[in-house]
């Protein structure tokens, strides 16, 4: 729990710096229309010149951000560690934070693979060990909890 509240901590600092720049690109463009229709002559050049400096620097800055941020976000929807298989003679629990809202997570057997689909584009697939079926499944609080039932006869 405490892996994904730092990803998530990290991918709202760099949204919350991507905003700012884009921000100060749109306050630098304002400046720079301005000081273009409003001051010809020499002092227009040099501050529209300056502007233009400023509004390259910001775009690689911004380009560098979004990169960041996009690799980072599809990092932190891969959970690894939340989701807990448990196991038992004619059951098994699997259980994890995904995100939601609830109309859109999807539960699904294909073979022995389950597949998950949750809000904000999250997919994953588990792999299980033996043949199952889908007993039922819950969704509260951004936890989901799904039964499934051994397809096969039960161990000893």
């Amino acid at each position: 729990m405490e892996r994904s509240s730092r990803a998530i901590e990290e991918a709202l600092t760099q949204s919350f710096r991507f905003i700012i720049l884009v921000v100060g690109i749109i306050v630098i463009s304002i400046f720079l229309r301005y000081t273009l229709t409003a001051h010809r002559g020499i002092l227009g050049v040099a501050l529209g010149g300056l502007s233009i400096a400023l509004l390259i620097y910001w775009l690689g800055e911004a380009r560098k951000q979004t990169k960041g941020l996009l690799r980072d976000r599809k990092k932190s929807l891969i959970i690894e560690d939340d989701v807990d298989i448990i196991e038992q003679d004619t059951t098994i629990t699997v259980a994890g934070r995904i995100p939601g809202p609830s109309n859109l997570i999807r539960v699904g057997l294909h073979g022995r693979r389950l597949k998950i689909i949750g809000g904000s584009n999250f997919s994953r697939e588990i792999k299980l060990k033996e043949a199952c079926k889908i007993d039922n499944y819950t969704y509260k609080n951004g936890v989901l909890e799904i039964q499934l039932r051994k397809s096969g006869p039960a161990r000893a």
